[in-house]
């Protein structure tokens, strides 16, 4: 009984720690600087991102979330409000635009096994 219980924490831990892909591409024209990703249970630093450059990145939200952006751009601050859908486990993929008026649009898609 008590291996059964044990395999059973084990088998929904492994579950819980995996990750969710997450892209941000620069589409606005100019570089972004000291760029967050942010959403439920986590905050992801992703430094700054050149003009037409993306980066992609991994994070672990905890259960539901949506995902919220920060950043600066030419010297002002850009706070963008959490978008998207994604639910903690790595079952999604999340690619997120920001657009040359520095707002973001975000595609959560749910990730082939």
């Amino acid at each position: 009984m008590r291996l059964a219980l044990l395999l059973a924490v084990a088998w929904a831990l492994a579950g819980c720690h995996r990750a969710t892909q997450v892209s941000v591409a620069n589409q606005s024209g100019v570089a972004l600087e000291q760029v967050v990703l942010t959403g439920a249970g986590f905050e992801r630093p992703l430094g700054t991102i050149a003009a037409g450059a993306s980066v992609a990145t991994l994070v672990h939200p905890r259960g539901e979330s949506g995902l919220a952006l920060s950043f600066r751009a030419e010297g002002r601050p850009v706070l963008l409000p959490p978008s998207g859908y994604v639910e903690g486990g790595g079952r999604y993929r999340v690619r997120v635009v920001v657009d040359p008026t520095l707002r973001a649009d975000v595609d959560a898609q749910l990730a082939a096994d």
